[in-house]
């Protein structure tokens, strides 16, 4: 539907790019629910230059920041969207380090994996599912014969869809402190409904850290404060009809453990709860550590004196992997 119609706009005009734009702006302005994310991530495909994902960017935090609730949970449903490919990418990158399988008989279901970092792709595939208006996208190779086209030559072979990598561009423009900080407000009165799409931002937020590998006290400080809202969520709440329970303890599950501090953070987190669901997600986190680094050894063996048997035996398995 899209491309029709795009085509038919821009057909009296020769600054197509411009026609095209606005079209897909007035889209997103609409607040149609259904079309907020197929009209970004199209936007996304046709104009990946940094520019141009900087102007789509401005326009969906403007949404976030505005006063119709329609468009700001459609902001949250899209960003939640990019924040679970750091999720993804995570769980892949951790495949691909093998080092805690020390006997090759764990290694026999995965021989028809010959390259795991291949997978880190994989996952944008799903953003077309839907995009149902687009039928065979191979058939957008014909759009180069069509003068008010033909800057559309990049996309002569649809089928490679690498370039969908540069949401990277536009998720880190999304993900900014000041959306971390109006989501944290959202969350302490949102409605249930809206509860895993706020969590799965904070959770990309804390993702979005470990992919650059930011580490120093602000954002210690940053990771301490959505850890601490979260979990105030979830102790005002109850706990077997939670609806972000699980969105709540994958933020647990993936906080970094790169640093001493880090990991004493996790340990103090799981002392400070009696909480099991908890103390089984710290562990999770744990089991990402470096024992090779002095300090973060020290403080695994901190770990190793828990009065809580699976942070223990977390603590142990990782300093077993010491080389």
């Amino acid at each position: 539907m899209h491309i029709v119609s795009l085509l038919q706009t821009s057909a009296l005009h020769s600054t197509w790019q411009q026609t095209w734009q606005h079209y897909l702006l007035d889209q997103l302005d609409s607040g149609c629910y259904v079309y907020y994310q197929e009209t970004a991530l199209l936007w996304a495909m046709l104009f990946p230059s940094k520019q141009d994902l900087n102007l789509l960017a401005s326009h969906i935090l403007a949404h976030y920041d505005g006063s119709s609730i329609l468009l700001q949970q459609s902001v949250q449903r899209f960003i939640a969207l990019l924040c679970n490919d750091l999720k993804d990418l995570k769980d892949l990158d951790d495949l691909n380090d093998l080092r805690t399988l020390k006997d090759p008989k764990n290694l026999k279901d995965l021989r028809d994996i010959k390259d795991l970092k291949d997978l880190r792709y994989m996952i944008f595939f799903r953003y077309l599912k839907n995009i149902k208006e687009l039928g065979d996208l191979r058939d957008v190779r014909g759009l180069k014969d069509n003068g008010g086209a033909k800057g559309l030559s990049y996309l002569r072979d649809v089928r490679n869809l690498l370039h969908l990598k540069d949401l990277q561009d536009l998720r880190n423009s999304l993900l900014t402190q000041e959306v971390i900080e109006q989501t944290k407000q959202k969350l302490l009165s949102a409605d249930p409904a809206q509860y895993i799409d706020l969590l799965t931002i904070l959770l990309g937020r804390i993702l979005q850290f470990q992919e650059a590998n930011q580490m120093g006290d602000s954002v210690e400080h940053e990771i301490c404060q959505i850890v601490d809202i979260v979990l105030d969520v979830f102790a005002s709440k109850n706990a077997n009809e939670f609806e972000g329970i699980e969105a709540t303890l994958d933020i647990i599950r993936y906080l970094p453990a790169r640093s001493a501090d880090e990991v004493l953070f996790i340990l103090q987190l799981a002392e400070d709860t009696m909480d099991a669901r908890i103390h089984t997600a710290c562990s999770e986190s744990l089991r990402h550590s470096n024992p090779d680094l002095p300090q973060v050894l020290k403080a695994l063996e901190v770990g190793e004196q828990s009065s809580i048997k699976i942070i223990r035996y977390s603590a142990e398995k990782v300093i077993e992997r010491k080389k």
